[in-house]
């Protein structure tokens, strides 16, 4: 919708799904170095994922932020350390677990499961690894 909002196409090439697990990173790396229309920024599934990424793509020479931005997810403390500095949403884990617990609990205590829709606010911290120059 935030590409429709501001008259923007995206590239199916350059959508990836995965398992989260670190190992698949490398290839999906190359990958992204391998397409003729590479992608100007990744969105990855966690910290952990945006931060092997970014090591990847620095040993085939790429630029964090210039050539490819680098956005994570949970905002880890590690986020704040690497170089460059990543960006990354911060999301409230501590409240989503408390949500589950009084979900879970309800269910125990009704005996049956109601669908239900809780929207917690993520921010996003901003962070050299997606400011590009002239942007």
């Amino acid at each position: 919708n935030a590409l429709k909002d501001h008259q923007l196409t995206s590239d199916e090439n350059h959508l990836i799904f995965s398992e989260n697990q670190t190992d698949q990173v490398k290839n999906i790396a190359d990958y992204y170095l391998g397409l003729n229309n590479r992608p100007d920024g990744i969105f990855a599934i966690n910290d952990a994922f945006a931060i092997e990424m970014v090591y990847h793509l620095r040993r085939e020479k790429i630029r964090i932020p210039e050539d490819i931005a680098i956005v994570g997810f949970n905002n880890e403390l590690v986020s704040e350390f690497v170089d460059p500095p990543l960006t990354s949403v911060d999301s409230p884990a501590n409240q989503l677990g408390e949500e589950a617990a009084r979900l879970l609990l309800r269910h125990i205590n009704d005996g049956e499961l109601k669908p239900t829709v809780k929207v917690l606010k993520s921010k996003l911290v901003i962070r050299k690894s997606s400011l590009k120059k002239g942007i």
